[in-house]
């Protein structure tokens, strides 16, 4: 216990004795503040990336689908994966992917800039995951990930991509 008080009060004794280091020079803010800190930069890096996500997350509307829009959607994600090779379906297990963008059609609610109406397949249940239609405003790729309200969804395109879905 004695060494341990010993050690302390030698590096208080040092940091005492330490000449003081000279203030930053002002930074770019107001008269006499400090320059950022890397901490900030990073900080500021995060900011865009948050950003950036909103910014995506923005160019997608949703409204509660049809009923049309759900028999259509729930069509299209059986024909995918009854056509959709082993080769990919052991890919989507092994990327851990548990959803689908699966096409629908448009309804009256659908917005003008839409560019696809999607709703979610959940692989697991083989049910919609809810009932909420979705609409990119920009085309979304044929097997790329895109997150649909926390989900995280694979882009089939039409059924008819299924059969060439093995190399995505």
């Amino acid at each position: 216990m004695n060494k341990t008080a010993l050690s302390f009060a030698a590096l208080a004794a040092f940091a005492a004795a330490a000449p003081a280091a000279n203030p930053p020079e002002p930074g770019p803010g107001l008269p006499g503040s400090m320059p950022p800190s890397p901490v900030v930069e990073e900080l500021a890096w995060g900011e865009d990336t948050l950003m950036q996500t909103i910014d995506t997350q923005t160019m997608l509307l949703r409204h509660t689908a049809t009923l049309e829009q759900q028999r259509v959607a729930v069509k299209n994600a059986k024909a995918y994966m009854a056509a959709l090779p082993p080769a990919k379906k052991a890919e989507l297990v092994k990327k851990h992917i548990r959803f689908l963008a699966v096409p629908t059609v448009r309804s009256k609610e659908t917005s003008p800039a839409a560019k696809e109406v999607v709703m979610i397949w959940d692989i697991q249940s083989d049910s919609l995951a809810n009932k909420e239609a979705y609409e990119p405003t920009t085309q979304p790729t044929v097997g790329k990930l895109a997150t649909f309200d926390n989900m995280e969804a694979e882009y089939i395109g039409s059924v008819a991509s299924a059969g060439k879905a093995g190399g995505s």
